[in-house]
């Protein structure tokens, strides 16, 4: 008769960062991690983790990271744990996992996540142009609730709500791109 062995797995499931699952346009210059573990075994409690952020996600496969690495943190904490890497950078994609040890002296790696950082400065809009309506003088404004309608001796007025849209054009073959629009 074989023996019957028992696989108790344990695994981390919704990695988030900023309690949002890979998020785009990521403003905090501190941003917060969080997931859950899942397991096969009963009162399964977190000892250990260690948070690994790089710029290339091939890099996490090999678990370094070079943009952070907490090392091993002896700590159930897996709710708004806070990044405190090398300062990271307007519009750029980083990849990040996390690494468990249970009391039962299991170990699990989340999968592989991302974020995108928004633009951080105002010199990161570099040429951007804001759209908008002429300025109209207070006189010319009419206050839908408080006038209704306007007087009609002041005629027809224009639309202050415009259409807003940029057209561009594309030289290069696009691998990826951001709009950052606000």
């Amino acid at each position: 008769m074989k023996p019957i062995i028992l696989a108790y797995l344990l695994s981390i499931i919704n990695p988030k960062v900023d309690s949002r699952v890979n998020p785009l346009g990521v403003d905090a210059l501190q941003p917060v991690f969080s997931w859950q573990l899942s397991s096969s075994q009963k009162n399964i409690v977190q000892t250990t983790y260690r948070i690994l952020v790089a710029d290339d996600s091939l890099l996490l496969k090999s678990n370094r990271g070079n943009v952070w690495d907490s090392k091993r943190v002896p700590s159930s904490a897996s709710v708004q744990v806070p990044y405190k890497g090398r300062p990271l950078q307007s519009a750029k994609k980083y990849y990040w996992k996390v690494i468990v040890n249970d009391n039962k002296g299991n170990m699990a790696a989340s999968p592989i996540a991302y974020w995108q950082m928004g633009l951080l400065k105002k010199d990161d809009w570099e040429n951007a142009q804001w759209i908008a309506y002429d300025e109209l003088p207070d006189t010319s404004k009419i206050v839908p609730h408080v006038h209704q309608s306007g007087k009609k001796a002041w005629g027809k007025r224009k639309d202050i709500l415009p259409l807003l849209r940029k057209e561009f054009i594309v030289a290069k073959p696009i691998r990826s791109a951001t709009a950052f629009i606000s």
